[in-house]
């Protein structure tokens, strides 16, 4: 609530990212549960999310990406 200074563009993306990883409430539950889902995401910078919800529309493979970006240090 006291965050300030976000664009329009950004504000869009942040209701994407929240829409994106919690339409498939499917592939939560295989993986786990939403803390692994949660756990995965936290792990990579904001661009890189971006980046892959532009690009990736399923969000199996987009984990797959935030994974492997994970496990190797993958830049944008």
């Amino acid at each position: 609530p006291n965050m300030s200074g976000f664009s329009r563009t950004n504000l869009f993306s942040i209701g994407q990212f929240f829409r994106f990883y919690t339409n498939d409430t499917k592939l939560v539950h295989q993986l786990g549960g939403q803390l692994k889902v949660e756990q995965l995401v936290q792990q990579i910078p904001w661009r890189h999310h971006v980046l892959i919800m532009q690009k990736i529309k399923n969000v199996s493979e987009a984990l797959f990406y935030v994974k492997e970006t994970v496990e190797n240090s993958w830049s944008r």
